[in-house]
């Protein structure tokens, strides 16, 4: 063990290497230790063989005269092979929190993860898929186009991440959702190895952006600045003069729901996510009927998930219909979609919830609509089309988005 002398008791000691070490030989004396944890039942039937063995009271140690000593020291045992004599490198995280702790910039990636990590399925999910990738993901937040086209601001030196808009909450959720495109099992690396390809992934996200909305002019002019495509013939230009390549049309993926990049949600519960998991991976294509009866059911669902987490109140016309609770039969889809509305957007001015409120107003007949997500389980004759279909979907996105985001929106 490597310590220090402990500052506030001269008997004492504070390690600095072997903390896991000592840790298992404590609990292994004093399995209470472990109540409540994940590895408290196999502690607890450990300690009683251990305790019936010869137990280890003393252990040999390194005594350092304080943390500056033992630092280099440190650094060499993990941060490099040390002619064989090193143990097992520390990872991208481990090094990160090391360069802080002596007081250099911390990576980008980590102040990411310290700000996101939580203890949802989705976030291990994440982290699992990334723990051998952290360094391109690294790259990835060290791109100038964070801050320039989705104005994010992450200071290695602070530590802290900022919006351009003030909407810390919406900058979360915005790399929370990057990150959850990178950790897609098929998601390709080599996609974002060059530094024009990051940014073009970066790109990918700009609909979600938490950039300042640029001031109007009071007479509505805004010098010109409209026209400049027209001069170009509505060509967007990169930054190098040269035309940037068309967005990927979305309506040429062959399953219901994206299966990756900026509009995955963030869904969790043991129903949901199984269920929106479908929603990816069902071929449309000879599963029209399949997929209708998904996406209806997936709307529904994550409405009610809504409304009862949330407790939102029963509308009292049905309450006096004696319906109790929103999963009850007889409350309507449009009914629940309105009053997630209405809880989400109070005001009725948000664009984000427009598409939705639209689906539900009975003059609607479009293939988004209610009335045709009830026919696709009532009607006998209404056939489903898979390009359709596709739009359904891609017109609740921003819905859904802001539904799921909602229940599941990060520290």
């Amino acid at each position: 063990m490597w310590v220090i002398p402990d500052e506030s008791d001269a008997d004492m000691y504070t390690v600095l290497e072997g903390n896991r070490r000592i840790t298992a030989l404590k609990v292994l004396d004093t399995p209470s230790i472990a109540v409540g944890s994940a590895v408290e039942k196999k502690f607890t039937n450990l300690s009683k063989e251990y305790a019936q063995r010869s137990p280890i009271r003393e252990v040999y140690g390194c005594v350092f005269s304080g943390r500056e000593e033992a630092r280099p020291w440190i650094r060499r045992r993990h941060m490099n092979a040390g002619s064989g004599v090193g143990l097992e490198g520390w990872g991208f995280m481990a090094k990160g929190r090391a360069m802080r702790d002596e007081g250099e910039n911390a990576p980008r990636t980590l102040i990411v993860m310290e700000a996101l990590q939580d203890r949802s399925p989705e976030w291990a999910q994440i982290e699992s898929a990334l723990d051998e990738k952290w360094s391109t993901v690294d790259r990835v937040m060290n791109s100038s186009s964070l801050p320039k086209t989705l104005g994010i601001t992450i200071d290695p030196n602070k530590g802290t991440i900022t919006a351009e808009n003030g909407d810390a909450q919406a900058a979360r959720s915005l790399l929370r959702r990057i990150l959850a495109a990178m950790a897609d099992p098929e998601f390709k690396f080599k996609k974002i190895e060059d530094r024009n390809d990051r940014e073009n992934f970066i790109g990918d996200f700009a609909q979600y952006a938490v950039k300042l909305k640029p001031a109007v002019p009071r007479d509505g002019r805004d010098g010109g600045k409209s026209g400049d495509k027209g001069k170009s013939g509505g060509k967007e230009k990169d930054s190098k003069g040269g035309s940037k390549k068309p967005k990927a049309d979305s309506l040429a993926r062959d399953t219901l729901a994206p299966k990756r990049g900026p509009k995955i949600l963030p869904v969790v519960g043991t129903r949901l996510n199984p269920l929106y998991g479908e929603c990816r991976k069902i071929k449309i294509h000879g599963n029209e009927n399949a997929a209708a009866l998904l996406l209806r059911v997936f709307i529904e669902l994550s409405s009610e998930a809504y409304l009862k987490t949330r407790r939102v109140p029963i509308p009292q016309a049905l309450k006096e219909k004696g319906r109790k609770r929103w999963d009850e039969f007889g409350i309507a889809l449009a009914t629940k979609v309105e009053c997630v509305c209405n809880n989400l957007d109070p005001t009725r001015r948000e664009k984000k919830f427009q598409q939705a409120r639209l689906a539900i107003d009975p003059g609607t007949k479009g293939y988004y609509s209610v009335e045709t997500l009830h026919g696709y389980f009532h009607n006998v004759d209404l056939l489903p089309d898979a390009k359709d279909l596709k739009r359904a979907w891609d017109a609740w996105e921003s819905y859904l988005f802001e539904l799921h985001t909602s229940l599941n929106p990060g520290p």
